[in-house]
């Protein structure tokens, strides 16, 4: 009797176990689902504003752009985006028009040999990235968020999907771009990434940004 007893309290605790499990993960998901639309709402008020905001810049760096190192004034690239979608991202233009265009920059033998007079101080300063609030604005990407692969950069799409890390929007910036590491290896990238889905929050975005800011702040007054 006292061991029957045993076992039903057993599985008791084990039923309760996996009910609370269940039931907070989703409560987790309902919590992501909820911060993905705040976000995107943020994402584009923010963008839009930035845009306006930008604008007298955007039109200055495209002449200086267009007088200096010529036509074209934007680079336009294939990436993979939510869900593996594939969209356009926009860049100022750094590199020579005779640069492999579907080459990812770490993966350049000798990039200083394809740097444009102005993109020498574009990509030093990060403003090159600054037409992507425009990809925000059309709904392809994200302030923060793992950053958006190479159409042909099939391994890394491959492991993205296994790990979910492609359900959500790429960003500007991410995990990967406040660590050094990730610049080299594409393997620590795609962990970076797989982090950064499973603990999708507004704490996390902000530890980034805050990062991120930093970041900038001393690779344009220390290096």
């Amino acid at each position: 009797m006292v061991r029957f007893s045993i076992k039903v309290n057993l599985i008791f605790i084990f039923c309760n176990f996996f009910l609370i499990n269940q039931y907070m993960i989703n409560y987790n998901d309902k919590i992501k689902k909820m911060y993905k639309f705040i976000k995107f709402t943020i994402d584009y008020i923010l963008a839009v504003s930035l845009f306006f905001f930008f604008l007298p810049l955007f039109l200055l760096i495209s002449l200086s752009i267009l007088i200096i190192d010529g036509y074209p004034i934007f680079f336009i690239q294939k990436r993979v985006g939510f869900k593996n979608r594939i969209f356009k991202i926009y860049k100022f233009r750094t590199l020579k028009t005779n640069a492999p265009h579907e080459l990812a920059t770490n993966q350049f033998k000798d990039l200083n040999s394809y740097l444009t007079k102005t993109g020498k101080f574009l990509r030093k300063t990060s403003l090159d990235e600054l037409p992507q609030i425009l990809n925000i604005i059309f709904g392809n990407m994200s302030f923060i968020g793992p950053r958006p692969l190479l159409w042909n950069q099939y391994n890394l799409i491959n492991q993205r999907q296994e790990d979910k890390s492609n359900l959500i929007k790429p960003g500007i910036t991410g995990l990967a771009q406040i660590s050094k590491v990730a610049e080299v290896d594409d393997n620590v990238k795609i962990r970076l990434d797989k982090i950064y889905f499973d603990s999708y929050s507004f704490k996390q975005d902000l530890f980034i940004l805050i990062k991120t800011i930093l970041f900038f702040l001393q690779k344009l007054f220390l290096n």
